[in-house]
């Protein structure tokens, strides 16, 4: 909870106590608390932002702000304070446990030596026509966010955590299973990159990450990783796939829903793998296109911040579920990459050729304990068995799918409504970004450490084998 919301509930509590006791404390004929929760409640609004689950402790502030100073001298006293004590206990344990339950989210500051600078790109490519648009002959359109190293005190302010959330926030309850406002309280949640932040002074370069969000996700879902990563000197590029994503909201104000056409509940089985690899092959071929666009941002294109500072030479594609299928599918394909992170890959999508030929690049696979099912795995072994090199797979235990991304994130509530599994939000956070920076450390910049280079799991909720093959 944040620092206003806080100050409010307790003056609340403190309140809600005097009528318990019967104690008065009035100034000039001012109930003196109650004059203090709706100033609180004021300056919550204005500083921090109204949400939807504040309204019960606003309209407890206005009750007793009411009772206490308008009709002090009815008749009845006693009866009617024995009825707002009834009523505050129950009011209080709604206005608190609404804004615990369901915090504006906070990601966490990273840890690296680097500020991080982040912003959004629309990308047009005029070579694929887009299956899934609403009209034939649409050019594949999409969204790019970009995480990078800042210097310090430049930018725009504190980026949010998802652009448009007014929209996006929505388009996740539905998917979620939930009423479209729940979610609403998203617009809020700011992240800790700063929007258009300087690249730091000077001439490095910095590797690249590509990132691929899962089925019905969206290109900011793995913030948390991908600030962490830009920390320490890395760019990350999330690309957001029109119509697979929850939602994409295109600058001039274009709206693209997902479509459930890309993967239809209705077809045989034959015709779901068709369906799934077709999905597949477009978000490989996103991932190179945005490859592509970054070699034209290196190369000076319009005069972009990130020319002359990308390190194409070292570049490395991660990601989730369906995304994390199309990141090996990527990977296989486009020298261009060279190593890959899957996490919880959906490997149905991942093509014949992929399955039976495996990866020569190094790769690392991380499964949750509880989503994967017995023919994803079998899928994934097909294709770890044929993989040569540098290889590692691991499960993570306590983890449920969505624990790698910052859905987790949303509420204290995620274990029960299948948002992750019962390890603790920032233990998993700190596993996987841990687990991330080593490995790409040593994959594109040959910093051989940590777990890698001993052999030994640093957490014990992480089971990890492999290596070279």
């Amino acid at each position: 909870m944040r620092p206003f919301e806080i100050t409010l509930l307790a003056i609340l509590g403190l309140e809600s106590l005097r009528l318990i006791w019967g104690a008065q404390l009035r100034l000039k004929g001012i109930p003196v608390l109650p004059a203090l929760a709706i100033a609180a409640s004021i300056l919550q609004i204005i500083a921090e932002g109204y949400r939807w689950q504040m309204l019960p402790a606003y309209l407890l502030a206005i009750v007793f702000f009411l009772t206490g100073s308008l009709i002090p001298h009815s008749p009845n006293r006693r009866k009617r304070r024995w009825i707002l004590v009834a009523l505050a206990i129950v009011a209080l344990v709604l206005a608190a446990g609404l804004p615990v339950l369901l915090p504006v989210p906070q990601l966490d500051n990273p840890g690296g030596p680097f500020a991080v600078g982040t912003t959004t790109l629309y990308l047009d490519d005029e070579s694929r026509l887009d299956p899934y648009a609403p009209e034939p002959g649409q050019p594949r359109e999409l969204m790019l966010q970009i995480w990078y190293p800042a210097s310090a005190g430049t930018g725009e302010g504190k980026a949010p955590w998802m652009e448009s959330a007014d929209i996006v926030a929505p388009a996740i309850a539905r998917w979620l299973g939930l009423p479209s406002f729940f979610l609403n309280h998203l617009t809020l949640a700011v992240s800790p990159a700063v929007l258009e932040a300087s690249l730091p002074t000077g001439t490095d370069r910095y590797p690249v990450v590509l990132f691929s969000h899962g089925y019905g996700g969206f290109r900011a879902q793995n913030s948390n990783q991908a600030i962490e990563l830009a920390s320490h000197g890395f760019i990350v590029a999330a690309v957001e796939h029109t119509y697979g994503a929850v939602v994409t909201v295109f600058p001039d104000g274009r709206v693209a829903y997902h479509n459930p056409d890309t993967l239809p509940d209705s077809l045989g089985e034959a015709e779901s793998l068709q369906a799934t690899r077709q999905l597949g092959n477009q978000w490989a071929e996103d991932l190179s296109f945005t490859l592509d666009t970054l070699e034209e941002l290196d190369q000076g294109m319009n005069g972009n911040r990130f020319t002359g500072r990308l390190d194409l030479g070292h570049v490395a594609a991660m990601g989730h579920s369906t995304g994390g299928g199309a990141a090996i599918e990527f990977c296989r394909r486009d020298s261009r990459c060279q190593a890959v992170l899957g996490m919880d890959p959906y490997m149905k999508p991942v093509s014949e050729i992929t399955l039976d030929g495996g990866m020569s690049k190094p790769g690392l696979y991380l499964f949750s304990e509880s989503w994967t099912t017995s023919s994803n795995l079998e899928l994934f072994d097909r294709f770890f068995a044929h993989s040569q090199g540098e290889t590692w797979r691991g499960r993570i235990a306590g983890t449920a799918h969505y624990d790698f991304s910052d859905l987790p994130l949303l509420s204290p509530l995620a274990p029960a409504i299948g948002l992750k599994g019962p390890i603790s939000g920032p233990r998993v956070v700190q596993i996987i970004n841990t687990v991330s920076l080593t490995f790409f450390d040593h994959v594109l910049r040959s910093q051989l450490s940590g777990f890698l280079a001993s052999g030994v799991s640093p957490f014990p909720e992480l089971e990890l084998k492999g290596g070279t093959r």
